[in-house]
């Protein structure tokens, strides 16, 4: 039986050794592509409906249309998911126009970092979750 609780010891060592395999398989996890967001906030006197498209090297990425009720936020997903310089560009049915130049890099996609519109009478301004 001595002989046989060292042979565990040896075992039990054997199977704490995946433990660092474990570790990286985290590590993997994490650094596992997330889609970048785009989350509209309306901070405007009315409701807006924002058109907007996401280029990168001339291809639309991305681009769709969501309606904002004045005071709220609202998230659609784009199809972000490489690092990149991206164009957004938003287009409110009040009159705005704006084009944000985006640059997303590995920390961005590992963490999920959302791309923050806010809307103003008239402006807008963009925000990087980080």
């Amino acid at each position: 039986m001595a002989q046989r609780d060292p042979s565990s010891t040896p075992t039990d060592t054997g199977a704490n050794s995946p433990t660092p395999m474990g570790s990286t398989e985290s590590a993997e996890t994490r650094t596992s592509a997330e889609k970048i967001m785009l989350a509209f906030g309306n901070e405007s006197s009315a409701d807006v409906a924002v058109h907007f498209s996401i280029m990168s090297e001339g291809t639309v990425v991305s681009e769709g249309e969501v309606q904002v009720s004045q005071g709220e936020h609202e998230t659609v997903e784009t199809e972000i998911d490489t690092t990149g310089q991206y164009e957004l560009r938003i287009e409110g049915d009040s009159g705005f126009e704006s084009t944000y130049p985006v640059q997303i890099e590995e920390y961005d996609l590992r963490m999920g970092s959302n791309l923050i519109v806010e809307i103003y009478d008239g402006d807008t301004e963009l925000l990087i979750e980080e």
